[in-house]
């Protein structure tokens, strides 16, 4: 692949994704997803979260276990026992925050873009997340799974937020780290650059306009000023 950062002179608008993206937080969702299958006596593999789990909203994460592992239980109650367990966690703590995440997203800010989060998780993990000093007021938008029919890999999230933003998709640049959300974003128009983590370092981002290694990198090459 040869990378680009998706960038071009019409550029306005940068979207970042949530889970993996701005916030570390899928080894946080394996843990809990192996809490909650641990009482139907059902062992979550790493490898099988990785390539089917990672990046995607909870209701479809119960769909692909109760398909896989046929447990004793209905889609929704999985969703229902996952989000509380995720509930419990975010009243303890946010998430952590990714290397370099705080910096980046301050620094598309002083370059003048119009910045906004597309996630494909909730609305409570986000609501953390925007609770920090640093980032209140950051955002002109965001959009969580509760806010669209579908979400990733389906583009209705990211449609949303250009929608809200009153500006075409190239107009408009995505950031994202598993295959899924990049689905999404390239359906939407929009040119997305990937950030893998080791949970979607394997997915396939043929996708994208570019690989990174961290989001300092991604800016680097985008040229936006340090």
């Amino acid at each position: 692949m040869h990378a680009t950062s998706g960038f071009t002179q019409h550029t306005k608008v940068v979207l970042f994704d949530h889970d993996g993206t701005l916030i570390d937080s899928e080894q946080v969702h394996f843990t809990l997803w192996q809490h909650v299958l641990s009482r139907f006596d059902i062992v979550l593999e790493q490898t099988f979260y990785n390539d089917v789990m990672a990046g995607m909203p909870e209701l479809q994460n119960a769909h692909d276990i109760m398909r896989e592992f046929q447990p004793d239980t209905d889609a929704a109650s999985l969703t229902a026992a996952k989000n509380a367990a995720l509930d419990e966690y975010l009243q303890q703590q946010p998430f952590p925050l990714m290397p370099g995440a705080i910096d980046a997203v301050l620094r598309c800010q002083r370059a003048g873009l119009v910045l906004g989060i597309v996630t494909g998780g909730g609305r409570h993990s986000l609501r953390r997340t925007l609770q920090r000093p640093e980032l209140q007021g950051v955002f002109r938008v965001t959009v969580a799974a509760e806010d669209v029919p579908e979400s990733k890999p389906n583009p209705q999230c990211y449609l949303q937020a250009l929608h809200k933003l009153g500006v075409t998709a190239g107009q408009a640049v995505a950031v994202e780290d598993t295959m899924y959300g990049l689905q999404a974003a390239s359906s939407a128009g929009i040119a997305c650059a990937v950030i893998p983590t080791e949970h979607s370092q394997d997915h396939d981002f043929s996708l994208a306009s570019g690989r990174f290694t961290r989001l300092a990198q991604w800016l680097d090459k985008a040229g936006v000023p340090g």
